[in-house]
């Protein structure tokens, strides 16, 4: 039992594993969920090129 949560652990905590994890997490995605990560990936660039902005003219 320890050794199998172990396994899945470490599994878990791995690139290939971690890859693997985010797959089946976008597969399970509907269209809505998609367009709402893409809207909040759009605002978040969008904070942190006004923030480098702010940064480059002071």
């Amino acid at each position: 039992m320890i050794l199998s949560y172990l396994c899945n652990f470490l599994w878990e905590k791995s690139s290939w594993g971690r890859k693997l994890i985010v797959q089946k997490r976008r597969a399970a995605l509907n269209e809505i969920d998609r367009f709402k990560i893409m809207l909040a990936k759009i605002q978040e660039l969008a904070k942190l090129k006004k923030e480098i902005t702010a940064l480059m003219f002071f």
